[in-house]
Formats: C-alpha cells, structure tokens, sequence
C-alpha cells in the first residue's frame, strides 16, 4: 500500500468534510478521493492535483443557507473513516496468482465477483455492486465499498477460493448451471459433470 497516497487522501478527505476546499475545486477533490477509496493509490498525475489541495490555504466553511448538504462534524468523521478502511488487509496468494495475464480475466463465487485490470496482475473485488477491494501482490485490501457489504461473507467466500478455487468455482457452477469464469450457460455433459468449461477450467487450473 502507499502509505504516502493514503496519508494525502485523509487529509484531502478531512479538508473537504470540513468545507475547507474552495467551491471551484470541490467537486475535483471529490473525485480525487473516490478514486483513491476505489484503487488505494493515485496516479502520478493526480499526485501533483491533491498536494496542491491540501497544501492550499483552508477556506472557510460556506454558510449551510447556501450549501444545504455541507458536511458537519460527524460525516466528517464518517468520511475519514471511509477511507481509513482502505489500510484493512489479508494475505490471499493462491487467490492473488490466478489474476495474471495468461490465467483468469474474471471470476464469480455468489456472492462475490472478481475482475482483472486489463493485462495488469491487479483485480478488483465485487460484492452486489459494490467494489469492496483490490487483489495485488498476492494480497487483499479493502476499499470504502466494504461498509455496504458484509465482510463476514465476503471474507468467507475468498477464504473458500483460497483454499480450493477449484471446488469453488465448481460449487458456484453446480448451483447457477452457469461457468464461474465465463459466466455462460453449461450445456455440454462435461462441462456440466465439471460446473465449468473446458478452456476456463484450464485456465483455472494452470493445465
């Protein structure tokens, strides 16, 4: 995790719970901070953006006749505690090494579904529609979205994968008809005896 970016997001995040970021440069601190509590970092073009917003000298805080849904105190402190959220981590490395190029694009186990960033060896956790974390280096780390699900479930369904993905996938396969990794309907007497087609098994596999 980059300790610096989260260090810049919280003080980002605080200052613009507080009212402190000038109108003009509001709704753009905004999307710099949904985007840190979505990938855990910034970009090195962002960088540069947030140093300058939390650098800048504090606003004062509009008046609430003019801004009715300024944030007071307590979403303040809710909103730093979103993103504080995104420091909770767990060891996944069987889980981790199957989203690399040549491997898996995607992978569903209900609740959970799990998607890979184009050719990069970093996916992203699902839960309904909710991204609740980032599989990288062979770990997890959750992002904001994990307050609107239910960690219990979703840590019990990636400890499920991690110890058998296969048995996992064929488990979500048996009770959808549909392939874990494709998502397609199984049709075929194999693949329905696997819960899973025979390229995804592969590719599931490594075989």
């Amino acid at each position: 995790m980059n300790t610096p970016d989260r260090d810049l997001a919280l003080d980002l995040a605080a200052k613009l719970a507080m009212g402190q970021i000038r109108s003009a440069d509001r709704r753009f601190a905004e999307s710099l901070v949904n985007g840190y509590e979505r990938y855990g970092s910034f970009t090195d073009r962002q960088r540069p953006h947030v140093q300058r917003l939390v650098s800048a000298e504090a606003t004062p805080a509009p008046v609430a006749a003019e801004t009715p849904n300024a944030p007071q105190s307590a979403p303040a402190a809710a909103w730093v505690q979103g993103i504080r959220q995104s420091i909770v981590r767990r060891a996944y490395p069987r889980l981790s090494a199957l989203f690399v190029p040549g491997r898996l694009a995607r992978l569903t186990v209900n609740p959970i579904r799990i998607s890979r960033k184009h050719e990069e060896a970093i996916a992203f956790v699902r839960y309904g529609t909710q991204t609740v974390g980032v599989l990288e280096n062979g770990e997890f780390r959750s992002t904001s979205g994990m307050r609107y699900a239910s960690p219990e479930e979703v840590f019990a369904v990636l400890d499920r994968i991690e110890a058998d993905p296969v048995a996992a996938a064929a488990q979500h396969g048996q009770e959808t008809g549909r392939c874990s990794v494709c998502s397609r309907e199984l049709t075929n007497a194999t693949s329905i005896a696997r819960a899973m087609g025979p390229v995804c098994y592969r590719r599931l596999t490594g075989m």
